[in-house]
């Protein structure tokens, strides 16, 4: 169960996200027209979150890429934020379709492009296919245990997408994840 003060900082990011989507006084409305589901299924939240990858990694990959006293997440820097931006310009504006990002070891180039894109392509069935592409056979194993096991365990998903990996009807093994969503 989350703490009051989690609960209060979802609202904050929420509220903040809805403010830059919609204007404040649409965020206020929503919030108040969904206050019965913000954070459950197909709420309020799983729409902020179709609409900006950046909210979707802020809120559904919190635990990732939000420190806490439970976590070992960094702080962001605005280099994060500037990718977001360009991830969205690529996937919701449609403003072009390739992006190169060279950055120094330790940017977080592979969590926010493969393991935040790859998450929210598929929790928002953007993509049919998904190809994660390392330098060693087993560096891309890992991004995608890493990606099955959000599905699997994280609880901001599970809670609005629902379970989306089910493994006695679908495939889900070290090197292909079939996801139930189609």
């Amino acid at each position: 169960m989350k703490n009051k003060d989690d609960v209060k900082n979802d609202l904050i990011l929420l509220k903040k996200y809805l403010t830059r989507l919609y204007g404040s006084d649409k965020a206020k409305e929503l919030i108040l027209k969904n206050k019965d589901n913000l954070f459950g299924y197909h709420g309020l939240s799983y729409a902020a979150g179709k609409r900006s990858i950046e909210f979707f990694c802020l809120y559904f990959l919190q635990d990732t890429f939000v420190p806490k006293p439970d976590n070992d997440a960094r702080p962001l820097a605005p280099i994060h934020y500037d990718i977001w931006q360009e991830l969205e310009k690529i996937f919701l504006k449609d403003e072009y379709d390739k992006l190169c990002c060279a950055l120094p070891r330790g940017m977080a180039k592979t969590t926010i492009l493969d393991y935040g894109v790859s998450c929210w392509l598929q929790c928002y069935k953007k993509s049919i296919l998904t190809v994660i592409g390392a330098k060693k056979e087993s560096d891309a194993m890992n991004f995608s245990s890493r990606i099955r096991k959000a599905f699997e365990e994280n609880k901001y998903i599970i809670r609005a997408f629902g379970k989306l990996i089910d493994s006695k009807h679908y495939i889900v093994n070290s090197m292909e994840i079939e996801f139930n969503n189609g």
